[in-house]
């Protein structure tokens, strides 16, 4: 099986991040805004957008992508066309368990498979084999397996949430995973606001607009044993511990960045997010 090439998440998120801070430029009389600082002048957002708001760059797939999430080597956004590359030279497939060998995925409890219509079919290892396909479908991909029932086999696959055998994070005394915390009840939350200025050529008028991010990720006041809590000591793999009170923590997410474990708290710079997230323990 000829080895798919991917697009790195961190890759992805690093263009965005910056087309969301730096989204200014000099042509047409465009404005820096204060929080926009240090960004070059020649920078132009046409460059990466056309006559709307979606981002829009050559070689980058936006529009045709499969997230591989949870408790995987490298959590990434995989191309629909490298996962069949010759879908339009007619039927084509690739086992599930392929895919997921392609991507360092050798061994796993239970893998989840969501559509962009919020279709959601968990298998358990023992009901995934070599029947199990992920075909092409209009412009993305399907999921089919002629040994499960019919209502499995989900159509416009957008993410893949892999949930391990190991347990490395502990939640009040509780082993988890990242792909066990990904597949419960999740909280989708915003962040990395910027708000670029723009002075419009036709009115000569400035106008601001408001760009962040979406991040879903399972709530800490969720998983935790004290919904309640007064105080969250948060630890990371390097040992280090982190402090904080309720409000500094109010809908904090667990989610993947950059793929390690992070605590992310939305109304703080990303800078501020605990990374390689391992332990968490709350107290009243």
């Amino acid at each position: 099986m000829k080895r798919s090439t991917t697009v790195n998440v961190s890759t992805i998120l690093t263009v965005l991040v910056g087309i969301a801070i730096g989204v200014v430029g000099s042509i047409g009389g465009l404005l820096i805004s204060p929080r926009l600082a240090g960004i070059s002048s020649d920078f132009r957002c046409v460059d990466c957008h056309q006559s709307h708001g979606a981002v829009d760059l050559g070689g980058v797939p936006f529009n045709a992508l499969v997230l591989l999430t949870g408790d995987v080597p490298e959590p990434k956004l995989i191309s629909v066309n490298d996962i069949l590359p010759y879908r339009h030279a007619g039927q084509t497939s690739i086992s599930l368990l392929d895919l997921l060998a392609q991507n360092g995925v050798h061994d796993f409890k239970e893998v989840s498979l969501i559509s962009t219509d919020g279709g959601l079919v968990t298998l358990e290892k023992e009901n995934v084999s070599e029947h199990s396909l992920l075909l092409p479908y209009l412009e993305g991909i399907r999921f089919q397996d002629d040994r499960l029932h019919v209502s499995t086999w989900l159509k416009g696959l957008s993410k893949i949430i892999v949930v391990g055998t190991e347990l490395p994070i502990i939640i009040d005394g509780r082993a988890t995973s990242m792909g066990r915390l990904l597949r419960e009840n999740t909280l989708t939350v915003v962040a990395e606001r910027s708000y670029p200025m723009y002075r419009s050529e036709e009115d000569g008028q400035v106008r601001e607009g408001e760009y962040s991010h979406l991040h879903t990720g399972a709530p800490i006041s969720g998983v935790v044993a004290r919904p309640d809590f007064t105080t969250l000591t948060v630890t990371d793999a390097q040992g280090g511990t982190h402090i904080l009170d309720a409000r500094q923590a109010e809908q904090a997410v667990l989610t993947i960045y950059y793929g390690k474990p992070t605590l992310l708290l939305p109304e703080l710079h990303r800078g501020e997010w605990i990374s390689d997230v391992v332990r968490v323990e709350s107290s009243s």
